[in-house]
């Protein structure tokens, strides 16, 4: 298992993916001291947070299947945990 971390905003909020024993992607914010996985329902495999910005809004990318990457835009909900996660695809709406 492996973490890297890809970008961080002026809070010192952190986004990047990790390789789980499978080395699968997943992607990861790490805000105040709590880490939340970050998977899109449609990812064949690998999902991957690249970017945010001052209000923990990701930009990234997941993988489709049969090597076709989609993009990947999240909007943090004000309590890391919450099941009503708020994220679209720039190919299909979530």
């Amino acid at each position: 298992m492996a973490t890297f971390p890809f970008g961080i905003n002026n809070r010192g909020h952190v986004v990047g993916f990790y390789l789980d024993a499978d080395q699968v992607r997943h992607g990861f914010l790490f805000r105040n001291g709590e880490f939340t996985t970050i998977d899109h329902p449609l990812a064949a495999a690998d999902t991957q947070a690249h970017d945010l910005n001052d209000r923990a809004q990701i930009a990234g990318l997941y993988e489709r299947g049969a090597g076709q990457a989609a993009g990947l835009g999240r909007s943090a909900p004000n309590r890391l945990g919450d099941a009503a996660i708020r994220a679209h695809s720039l190919a299909e709406p979530w």
